[in-house]
């Protein structure tokens, strides 16, 4: 059967999700609460909320967030232009807090490679922007903001550090053979 492209999108943004909610789910967290909106967030496709103890997981899918008021770089332009309706939307935010550290994942599942098995340089840019846009955005004050990015690679993950702003960049291939995400634990 075939499948518009758009959805298998949405069913590999699902599957990615579903790996990260795995590891925490091994590492003993349980789901506390599946949410669509919360409080704190402006909007999003769902939010999954888990604990273990002290320490808590929220898996956001899809949030999206009004660029003038997250921005660090655009929202005075954006707001300058008359573009009160930009959103910055992420594929993917994870939010752990473990002993008074807060770490905050944000970032993009890509569905796309190069012949060489990465994905495009494009994408790993597209995730170093996210980091270093939302870095005074007021929903990340006070984590450490750290970009994600999932692909359907054939590689091993790894983190590309930024020597100039301190930005990192978890690079994850996610496929049928290396499904056990490893970012966190």
């Amino acid at each position: 059967m075939e499948m518009p492209l758009r959805q298998f999108y949405s069913v590999y943004e699902l599957w990615a999700i579903s790996r990260i909610w795995d590891k925490f789910r091994q590492m003993g967290f349980h789901i506390k609460s599946v949410e669509k909106r919360l409080p704190h967030l402006p909007s999003s496709k769902i939010s999954l909320r888990m604990e273990m103890g002290d320490e808590t997981a929220m898996i956001i899918w899809e949030v999206k967030l009004n660029a003038i008021k997250h921005s660090t770089y655009y929202g005075d332009l954006l707001q300058a232009l008359g573009g009160g309706g930009s959103i910055i939307k992420p594929d993917i935010t994870v939010l752990y807090e473990s002993e008074g550290h807060k770490r905050a994942l944000v970032g993009d599942v890509k569905f796309s490679v190069t012949d060489t098995g990465l994905p495009p340089l494009e994408s790993v840019y597209k995730v170093l922007s996210y980091v270093e846009d939302l870095r005074k955005s007021p929903l990340f004050r006070g984590w450490d903001l750290e970009g994600l990015l999932v692909y359907p690679g054939m590689v091993s993950p790894v983190t590309v550090p930024s020597s100039q702003s301190g930005s990192h960049i978890h690079v994850f291939p996610l496929n049928k053979s290396n499904r056990e995400f490893g970012v966190f634990g």
